[in-house]
């Protein structure tokens, strides 16, 4: 539409507001322009309006630069409506896309985040809404996280912009692309998800605790295994914190979470407090546990390192020599900062850390060990694949009244996994009856002599 189709109308505001109940946008938009654009710049009510109608036109770029034109004018910028107005624009233009920019500036999005978290304050959660604080804060701290190292000292600062109390406990649903309806955690319980963490990180223990403990007061029903997450930090932090006196119960505690959900980074932290309490054996049991898991590289750097040092102090250097050249192997294709730990072993040794590590030496190695340690206390057995569903499913071993239950995630290979395959594992029992973990697949239901 051109400008010349309004030129009998009626320049008013008043008229704006009528082609806008109309739906007529781009009418209303050209008379606030000529409005403005005529006027001293000093009218409240009128940039209001503007600007209303540039953010419905998605113009918001336009009324962001018209404010930053004018800021010198202290009476219009000031004002609360114009203020809250601006900052939406703010957050539509360089907060709630970031992500998706290729050409994005993160100095640049912090520093709009920043002048939405001074101007703007945190509403009740039912009005929270009328204002951007609470998304901007909640994407910044997810932009973070996404970061290959993550500020948690940053995190705990826009957190602590935020209180829990007023944050909706409300949950978002929605039908995935398999048509199945799921749930989205609340933005009180994804605070709690990230304080807990970003306070174990920075290993303040004491507030961990607390906050991990007033999470499962405050929260009814979690979502994505949270209260195992957050529960993991609660027991973490306990063992880092426990008297001598306490020190084996907070352990035993971790030890039975950590065994039951089978995760290597459980595993992992559990080599953390053994090592926290000169239990230096154990500490190596753990972290070649850890290796048998599910097998993430980059994500293990830390651990590949951690084993390393144990082997180190257990004598067995041939072994040190392989995870350390391994750890540096992932931080350098990462472009990661070596630790100074990995840069003396490096330099000591002589490592190659431009060789792709051998994976299954890696795991061979970790897998040997806990074997020898833990000899009889897991049971290695054969079976068939009875049922898939999901993320789970049933093992039949022969002879054997009760089918043993396995989630996906245990199986090294698993996209090579279906019904009918011969699998060999280790079979443990829990509260809930027996579990396979760490399994492998040794053939199929056409094969023979392998179902013994």
């Amino acid at each position: 539409m051109e400008a010349e189709e309004l030129e009998n109308v009626d320049f008013s505001r008043e008229k704006a507001k009528e082609y806008r109940e109309k739906g007529e946008n781009r009418k209303a938009e050209l008379i606030l322009e000529k409005l403005w654009n005529s006027s001293n710049k000093d009218d409240v009510y009128l940039l209001y309006d503007y600007g209303k109608i540039l953010r419905d036109n998605d113009k918001s770029d336009k009324f962001i630069e018209i404010c930053r034109e004018y800021a010198r004018n202290q009476i219009v910028i000031s004002n609360k409506y114009i203020i809250r107005l601006l900052c939406w624009c703010i957050y539509d233009v360089y907060i709630k896309d970031f992500e998706k920019n290729e050409k994005s500036d993160f100095e640049e999005f912090l520093k709009e985040a920043k002048f939405i978290k001074n101007n703007c304050v945190q509403l009740s959660k039912e009005k929270e809404y009328f204002n951007p604080y609470v998304l901007t804060i909640f994407k910044v701290i997810r932009v973070y996280f996404k970061s290959a190292s993550v500020n948690y000292k940053e995190v705990l600062k826009w957190l602590e912009a935020l209180n829990p109390n007023e944050l909706s406990e409300e949950v978002y649903n929605f039908q995935d692309s398999d048509g199945q309806d799921r749930e989205m955690a609340s933005k009180k319980e994804f605070y709690y998800q990230y304080k807990t963490k970003a306070l174990e990180k920075l290993q303040r223990y004491e507030e961990c605790i607390k906050v991990c403990e007033e999470a499962f007061n405050s929260i009814e029903q979690f979502h994505y295994r949270n209260h195992i997450w957050i529960k993991t930090r609660l027991y973490f932090s306990k063992c880092m914190e426990a008297d001598s006196d306490i020190v084996e119960d907070e352990i035993s505690k971790y030890k039975k979470l950590a065994y039951k959900e089978n995760q290597w980074f459980m595993y992992h932290k559990l080599s953390l407090i053994c090592w926290r309490y000169g239990k230096m054996e154990d500490a190596l049991l753990y972290t070649n546990k850890a290796l048998t898991c599910k097998f993430e590289f980059e994500k293990m750097n830390k651990l590949l390192q951690d084993v390393a040092l144990l082997w180190e102090y257990k004598g067995n250097i041939l072994n040190a020599k392989i995870y350390y050249e391994a750890s540096g192997y992932y931080r350098n294709r990462n472009g990661w900062k070596m630790t100074e730990e990995l840069e003396f072993a490096i330099s000591k040794y002589n490592l190659n850390i431009n060789k792709r590590p051998d994976t299954k030496l890696l795991q061979k190695i970790a897998t040997e060990y806990v074997t020898q340690i833990e000899g009889e206390n897991e049971q290695v057995v054969v079976g068939k694949i009875l049922k898939i569903n999901g993320d789970y499913g049933f093992i039949n071993v022969r002879g054997q009244k009760d089918n043993v239950y396995f989630k996906i995630r245990d199986v090294l290979n698993s996209n090579l996994l279906s019904v009918g395959s011969i699998v060999e594992f280790k079979m443990i029992k829990t509260d809930k009856g027996n579990r396979a973990l760490n399994i492998k697949i040794r053939g199929n239901k056409n094969g023979r002599n392998m179902y013994k």
